[in-house]
């Protein structure tokens, strides 16, 4: 059987990605992050893409100060809230849990996506965004249901990402 060169990959290693607006440097390419103010006006097909994710910033938030509890938020603006948010992106590490968009509950991430028909390989090059150790959304595959958009929706936080081109695509 023909093998195919493995590239290394930084399994245990996390990127900050501050909402900035401003493109960060990753191993798989750059992304972004930005904040707008704005609530289901996205039809929800467009929430999530192989380029853009979207999600709800005060349920980020919540997931923040659910984790940061000794530093309480209720008195700082949401500007200053965006600020203390954080983000990283990495990839899959062992015993990841996922909870899709309307689904029941968390799954385990390696179930979900040989559900989704990704291959292995793939699936450990599959960026992830992580807020408090929550994986939140899944590069081109799904967002997680703890973030989603709604009708109640005030800011999107949007996701931006610019891949490396490879030999296979």
């Amino acid at each position: 059987s023909q093998s195919w060169p493995q590239i290394p990959c930084p399994q245990n290693r996390s990127t900050p990605l501050p909402l900035s607006g401003k493109w960060v440097q990753t191993s798989f390419g750059r992304v972004k992050a930005s904040v707008s103010v704005g609530g289901l006006e996205f039809l929800p097909e467009r929430v999530y893409n192989k380029i853009r994710a979207m999600m709800d910033l005060e349920k980020l938030l919540k997931l923040f100060e659910n984790e940061a509890k000794n530093s309480p938020m209720d008195g700082l603006k949401i500007k200053n809230k965006t600020e203390a948010l954080s983000l990283n992106i990495r990839f899959r590490r062992a015993g990841d849990m996922f909870f899709p968009v309307n689904a029941p509950g968390k799954t385990k991430l390696k179930k979900y996506l040989i559900a989704q028909k990704i291959d292995s390989e793939r699936r450990d090059r599959l960026p992830l965004l992580e807020c408090c150790g929550k994986i939140v959304y899944v590069y081109g595959v799904g967002i997680s249901d703890d973030v989603k958009i709604s009708n109640e929706t005030k800011h999107i936080v949007c996701v931006e990402f610019e891949t490396e081109k490879t030999q296979f695509g």
